[in-house]
């Protein structure tokens, strides 16, 4: 009888721990000493601890100027034990999560914060738009950012934007697998290698995204070459065709405008 007492008062004791400790104060607080100075910052509406870490929901990661940069559903994060013998912020912090219908990762370090990202829905994205569009596909890639600078890998596949889908093929899709090599640095996003294809088509280039807040307004500047195949579209090839040819002799097609009002135009 005196056993169960003790197990009763000690369940209340812990519960009234666990409801009355400040976990979100110390979350926050932790957060930003292990974040980079000047670079992209988390924040959250509640953490709850868990043996196995924090769990942080809803989750949004904003830039150094408060702009949303994108959300999770949750996340799952913890210190490193060994990293308290070094750095009182505990880091690196490893964190899990759910988010766009895919998954997440992140390693958080002193200098650098890696992620990783895995079959994001593209369509659920409400802050990326292309001509005021949402795109449809799925994305996948991998990210270095230290502080405002960093560099990484884009995929995308099956990716669709109704209105170039429309232009080009006189369709309401036109899918598209690609992956992009990016650095940033001084607020630019320099697109250091793009290979795609879609409806036949071989596309290959480079360029830049000079990036503003809000991110519709960020300038394109946006350099391909287009080589269409056996199986690309009659209207679309001879759309092609009447692009000025490149060095290599394919279509060379520029990107220019903004986000939310892109322009196609054939490379001089």
């Amino acid at each position: 009888m005196r056993l169960g007492r003790i197990v009763v008062a000690g369940a209340i004791f812990a519960g009234v721990v666990a409801l009355t400790f400040p976990t979100d104060a110390l979350v926050r607080r932790g957060l930003a000493r292990a974040l980079p100075p000047g670079g992209p910052r988390l924040e959250f509406d509640h953490a709850t601890l868990r043996p196995w870490g924090v769990r942080l929901a809803p989750v949004t990661l904003r830039d150094a100027q408060g702009y949303r940069l994108a959300a999770a559903d949750w996340l799952l994060a913890r210190p490193s034990l060994t990293g308290f013998l070094h750095d009182r912020a505990g880091r690196p912090w490893r964190a899990t999560g759910v988010a766009y219908g895919g998954t997440v990762a992140a390693l958080v370090g002193r200098e650098a914060t890696d992620l990783e990202w895995h079959d994001l829905d593209l369509a659920r994205m409400p802050t990326l738009k292309l001509g005021g569009e949402r795109l449809g596909g799925t994305t996948g890639g991998a990210a270095t950012l230290k502080g405002a600078a960093g560099e990484g890998t884009l995929e995308v596949r099956g990716m669709t934007w109704p209105s170039a889908a429309r232009f080009f093929v006189g369709a309401d899709a036109l899918p598209i697998d690609g992956t992009v090599w990016w650095t940033l640095a001084g607020g630019r996003l320099a697109l250091d290698n793009i290979t795609a294809h879609g409806a036949g088509v071989e596309a290959k280039g480079t360029g830049s995204v000079r990036l503003a807040n809000p991110l519709g307004r960020s300038a394109l500047d946006v350099q391909l070459t287009l080589a269409p195949g056996p199986d690309t579209p009659p209207a679309l090839r001879a759309l092609i065709a009447g692009l000025p040819p490149s060095a290599d002799g394919a279509a060379a097609l520029a990107v220019t405008g903004t986000l939310d009002a892109p322009r196609f135009e054939g490379a001089p």
